[in-house]
C-alpha cells in the first residue's frame, strides 16, 4: 500500500489501520515507520534495532518499509494459522502456503499490498487479491519463493513482450487454428437434459449413496457461464477439449455441459460419476477457503509487468497502458495455473481406480494425461520457486480430501506426490534424470488397466 518516497525514504501511513480477528478488532498497524529507510528481510528478521514483532511490511519486496503491529489488550492471538487439516507436514516441507486465517483488514484507505511478519513462528501473511481477508504464505523460505516467483515471471513476460509479443496470445491463436475435433454436439433441450440427469442421479443413489448425498445439486447448462467478454474471446476452449462440467461457487451447484449429457444418453454413467468426483474435488477446496498459488502469483506478476515503465520504450509503455485489460486476460488464459486441475484429476483418477469398472479406462487415461500436462506446463513456464508453492497446495488439498475421495490405500495418492517431488527436483536441476516422473505415470496407468 505504502511505498518508499524521495530518496528511498519511508513515509507515515495515512492513518492507523485496524486488524480484525473475524468480527473483532485485535490489533492496529501504527502509522509511523520504524526506520526511515526500507529494510532487507535479513534486517527485519534478525535486526536488533527493531522492537519485538509482529510487523507490517508495506510492500511485497525484498526490501520494505516496516511498521509496528500493536496488539490490543485482552485480545486473543489471531496470527496463528487456522489449520483445517490434520496433516501439518509433508516430507520435510511444511505445506503452509494458502491456508486461510481469520485475519481481516477493516479500515485501510486502499487495498493493502504488503505483508505481516510474525517472528515467533517466522510466519508471513498477506491479503488475498481484491479482498480484506488474509492467508498464510509460510516461513521465510516460502516468502522468498513468493517474491522470487513474482519477479521472475514478470521478467519473463517482459522478455516475451519485447521479443515475441504474440506468444502472450498463444492459446487464442491455437484455438482459432483448431480443426474442431469431431464437430459440435447435437443441440439439447433443457427438458431432455434434465430427464437424463434425473435418471443418472437415481442410478448414482444406488451405486454410491455417499457421493449422491454430496452432489445432489446437479444442473444442466448449455455452456460455461460467468465469463466476461474478454474471457470468452481469449479463454475459449478448443472444441475437441470442451469441458464436461463446472462447479458454481456462488450457488454451490455442479453444472453438466452438453458433452456430459451426451455421455448420459449413451449410458456411460460411470464416466459421468468420475466427472462429478472431479467437480466435487474443486468444490471441497474452493469452499475450504484455500488460496491457490497460481491465482495470487499470476495476477501479481501480470500487474507487476503491466505496471513497469521503460523510459527507453515510450511506445511500448503506451501500448501496454492502452491494452492493459486485454493483455491481462490473454496472459491469464495462456498460462493457467496447474495446481487446482492437477489435484482434481488426481482425486477423480483415484476414485475411478477403486470404484469404477474397466470400461472407464479412457477417462482414467484422460485424467492422467491432464495431470501430467498441467505439471509439464508448470515446469516449462514457471520458475522452480513457483512449483514449490504449487506442490504445497497440491499436497495440502490431497490430504484434506482423503476422507472424501474414498481412494483406498494411501499409496495411490503417494504416487502422485512422489511424481510431483521428482518434477520439483528436475525443475531445480537436482535430479539426474528429468524424465523420471514418467515412471510414476506408468505405474498409475497400470493401475488404471486392472
Amino acid at each position: 500500500m505504502t511505498k518508499p518516497i524521495g530518496k528511498n525514504l519511508c513515509e507515515p501511513l495515512p492513518e492507523v489501520i485496524s486488524l480484525n480477528n473475524g468480527p473483532s478488532p485485535f490489533a492496529v498497524i501504527e502509522p509511523e515507520p520504524l526506520s526511515q529507510k526500507p529494510l532487507s528481510l535479513q534486517e527485519i528478521r534478525f535486526g536488533n534495532r527493531l522492537p519485538a514483532s509482529p510487523f507490517y511490511l508495506s510492500s511485497l519486496d525484498h526490501r520494505s518499509c516496516v511498521y509496528r503491529v500493536r496488539t490490543l489488550e485482552d485480545q486473543p492471538d489471531p496470527l496463528l494459522p487456522d489449520h483445517f487439516t490434520d496433516s501439518k507436514f509433508w516430507r520435510d516441507m511444511r505445506p503452509f502456503f494458502g491456508i486461510p486465517t481469520e485475519l481481516r483488514t477493516v479500515n485501510a484507505p486502499q487495498q493493502i499490498q504488503g505483508a505481516l511478519y510474525d517472528g515467533r513462528g517466522d510466519y508471513f501473511y498477506t491479503p488475498k487479491l481484491e479482498s480484506s481477508q488474509w492467508y498464510l504464505i509460510g516461513d521465510h523460505k516460502n516468502y522468498t519463493d513468493f517474491l522470487t516467483s513474482i519477479s521472475q515471471f514478470s521478467a519473463y513476460l517482459s522478455d516475451l513482450w519485447e521479443n515475441e509479443p504474440l506468444a502472450l496470445f498463444a492459446k487464442s491463436f491455437q484455438i482459432f487454428q483448431s480443426t474442431g475435433g469431431d464437430g459440435p454436439l447435437p443441440s439439447l433441450s433443457k427438458k431432455e437434459a434434465s430427464e437424463e440427469i434425473e435418471k443418472f442421479l437415481r442410478w448414482l443413489k444406488r451405486f454410491d449413496p455417499d457421493l449422491w448425498k454430496n452432489v445432489r445439486n446437479v444442473r444442466f447448462s448449455p455452456k460455461m457461464t460467468g465469463s466476461t467478454l474478454l474471457q470468452n474471446i481469449f479463454c475459449s476452449q478448443d472444441p475437441k477439449d470442451s469441458p464436461y462440467a463446472f462447479f458454481d461457487p456462488e450457488w454451490g451447484d455442479i453444472h453438466l455441459l452438453p458433452p456430459a449429457i451426451n455421455l448420459l444418453k449413451k449410458g456411460q454413467y460411470e464416466a459421468v460419476t468420475q466427472i462429478l468426483v472431479h467437480e466435487r474435488a474443486h468444490q471441497r477446496v474452493i469452499q475450504s477457503g484455500m488460496v491457490m498459488p497460481s491465482h495470487e502469483l499470476l495476477h501479481r506478476s501480470i500487474s507487476h509487468f503491466l505496471g513497469e515503465e521503460n523510459p527507453d520504450h515510450p511506445f511500448r509503455n503506451w501500448m501496454v497502458h492502452l491494452f492493459r485489460d486485454v493483455l491481462h486476460t490473454a496472459i491469464q488464459c495462456t498460462f493457467p495455473g496447474p495446481e487446482e486441475e492437477a489435484q482434481a484429476h488426481a482425486q477423480d483418477f483415484s476414485y475411478a481406480v477403486k470404484n469404477l469398472s474397466n470400461e472407464t479406462r479412457d477417462t482414467k487415461a484422460m485424467s492422467l494425461d491432464n495431470f501430467d500436462g498441467a505439471w509439464r506446463q508448470a515446469q516449462d513456464y514457471f520458475p522452480p520457486s513457483w512449483l514449490r508453492l504449487s506442490a504445497q497446495y497440491f499436497a495440502l488439498a490431497q490430504d484434506f480430501q482423503k476422507a472424501f475421495a474414498g481412494t483406498g490405500p494411501d499409496s495411490l495418492l503417494a504416487l502422485f506426490k512422489d511424481d510431483l517431488e521428482i518434477r520439483q527436483a528436475c525443475a531445480e536441476q537436482e535430479a539426474d534424470h528429468c524424465e523420471s516422473p514418467s515412471r510414476f505415470i506408468e505405474q498409475l496407468r497400470k493401475m488404471a488397466l486392472r
